[in-house]
């Protein structure tokens, strides 16, 4: 993708990497956490809420290093694009973001449910969906999150 800083990527319709088969930016043999926000969130607020996500973000890295990848997925708005650049660049974040400028992400993952609750989810090394919710909004998905890293990466 087109590289907006250090850690974004601005995806347009004739790339690779939207797949979730593809979606991993190098081809490391690992398990990942998807979190997703498609057009009907509001980019720009889900990147300013993105501070939530440091400490686990932190855990993760300290435990599982580079076993265990996270990638965030955003499709904006149209006319949102700008705003959310400035909001990834004030934010700091040094996560992989992906910017999906034309749904391509959405289109190639027909499967992905329209519940919002649904669109954060760990991937085995095959790319097969092994878990769906967010480690962050409930505990019960936290411990299983933490459960199957361990089991995985072991």
């Amino acid at each position: 993708g087109t590289k907006m800083n250090p850690y974004s990527y601005v995806f347009k319709d004739n790339e690779m990497g939207m797949n979730l088969s593809e979606i991993t930016i190098d081809s490391n043999d690992n398990i990942s956490l998807v979190v997703y926000s498609d057009s009907n969130t509001c980019s720009s607020c889900a990147v300013k809420s993105m501070y939530r996500w440091f400490e686990l973000l932190d855990t993760i890295d300290s435990k599982y290093g580079d076993e265990l990848k996270v990638y965030f997925v955003f499709a904006p708005q149209k006319g949102e694009m700008h705003t959310l650049c400035q909001s990834i660049e004030a934010s700091l974040f040094d996560y992989p973001i992906f910017i999906d400028t034309t749904n391509v992400f959405k289109r190639r993952n027909k499967h992905l449910p329209e519940n919002p609750r649904m669109h954060t989810f760990m991937l085995d090394r095959k790319r097969n969906v092994i878990l769906v919710g967010s480690p962050l909004e409930n505990e019960s998905i936290r411990k299983l999150f933490f459960k199957i890293a361990n089991d995985s990466i072991a």
